[in-house]
C-alpha cells in the first residue's frame, strides 16, 4: 500500500488507538471454519492455506437452500496484534465504498470493527481478522453470522 494512503487510513479511522490486546485472545496459529456451524447455512466450499503465514481461509456457505443467497468469510491469522492492524488498514484500503464505518460501540463485532451498514463486516479479534460479506445475488446481513464467527474465534482459543 502507498505509504501516503496508508497514513490517511490510520487517520481516518483512529489506528493509533486501536487496542492492542483487549481481550484474552492470545496468538493462535491457525482456525478451523469447518467446525463453524451457522443457522440455516449449508458450507459449500472451504479452502485453507497453512502452509505459508499468514493462514488463511475462505469459506462460503449456503443460505436457507437458497442458490443466490450466499455469504463469504475470509479469515488470517497473523503472528502479532501489530501485524493484524496492518491487514486491516489493506482490507480497509481494497474496499471501494465511502459508506465504511467504525463500530465504535460495546456491542461491536470483535476488537475492532467496520462495516458496510449490515452487508459487510471487516474485524479483528486478536491476531485474527475476519471479513464477512455477501457472495450470492440476493443480500442479506451479515451482522448475525458476524457475531457468530466472532463467538466461534473467541471460544475456540
Amino acid at each position: 500500500m502507498d505509504p501516503e494512503q496508508r497514513r490517511f487510513l490510520k487517520k481516518k479511522y483512529g489506528a493509533a488507538a486501536w487496542p492492542r490486546v483487549k481481550s484474552r485472545i492470545g496468538r493462535r496459529k491457525s482456525l478451523n471454519l469447518q467446525d463453524l456451524t451457522l443457522p440455516n447455512a449449508r458450507l459449500i466450499k472451504l479452502s485453507r492455506t497453512d502452509t505459508t503465514r499468514p493462514s488463511r481461509v475462505h469459506a462460503i456457505w449456503q443460505l436457507n437452500d437458497d442458490p443466490d443467497c450466499m455469504i463469504a468469510v475470509s479469515v488470517s491469522v497473523w503472528a502479532s496484534v501489530g501485524a493484524t492492524h496492518d491487514e486491516l488498514l489493506n482490507l480497509l484500503g481494497t474496499i471501494q465504498s465511502g459508506d465504511v464505518t467504525q463500530d465504535a460501540d460495546q456491542s461491536a463485532i470483535g476488537e475492532i470493527g467496520f462495516s458496510i451498514h449490515d452487508t459487510m463486516n471487516l474485524f479483528a479479534t486478536g491476531n485474527v481478522v475476519v471479513m464477512v460479506r455477501n457472495a450470492g445475488k440476493h443480500v442479506v446481513s451479515v451482522r448475525r453470522i458476524s457475531e457468530i464467527v466472532d463467538l466461534f474465534i473467541k471460544r475456540n482459543e
